[in-house]
């Protein structure tokens, strides 16, 4: 029995076609994995910051005020998302905002392109984890993270206020993250844009 059969039934919506079921599901399935993982006693084990190269701290002594950009990372480059993009890290550049990013394709790379354009700092959080994908050109410096829970965890520790563009299951996961992480109080509460 799955969530989308559920909202058919319960809310007798005959416009439901496959395609609305499985996003329902796939967003539904991103939550429920987030929530259970987040509510697991050794949650915090595995986030322990002594598996992490480069602290909280030592990344905010150096840039004491950072936006953290989430989105997709499929984006081509001559795609309208892409090139919007460019344009707000050309404004946040402009403002002396220093971004960060995953520091990869797609979103990542659109906002590094803008504010590296205005001569602003484009920070990247990548992780040996990922293999097939080079990081963005555009990174002004990169902290490379051990692995993929490392990196969101500095990627959002750092951030003083995060910003959410269009993304996929992604970027999805990366806000239940966060959001549960405030709530549970493992994490400030900052702006979620």
């Amino acid at each position: 029995y799955n969530i989308a059969e559920f909202f058919r039934t319960k809310f007798f919506n005959p416009h439901f076609n496959q395609t609305t079921c499985r996003l329902i599901n796939e967003i539904a399935n991103t939550f429920r994995f987030a929530i259970i993982f987040l509510r697991e006693k050794s949650f915090k084990n595995l986030l322990n910051t002594s598996l992490m190269r480069h602290s909280i701290e030592h990344v905010k002594k150096k840039y004491p005020k950072i936006l953290t950009v989430y989105g997709s990372s499929s984006s081509s480059e001559n795609s309208n998302l892409y090139l919007e993009t460019v344009k707000i890290g050309e404004q946040l550049a402009s403002a002396n905002i220093v971004v960060a990013s995953g520091g990869y394709t797609g979103i990542m790379d659109a906002v590094s392109k803008g504010v590296t354009t205005n001569k602003g700092k484009a920070i990247g959080i990548t992780t040996d984890e990922i293999t097939k994908v080079q990081p963005s050109k555009y990174l002004t410096e990169e902290f490379r993270e051990t692995t993929l829970m490392t990196r969101l965890e500095l990627l959002q520790g750092i951030a003083d206020i995060h910003l959410f563009l269009e993304g996929s299951t992604g970027t999805l996961t990366e806000l239940s993250f966060l959001w549960d992480k405030m709530k549970l109080g493992l994490l400030p509460l900052r702006p979620i844009l």
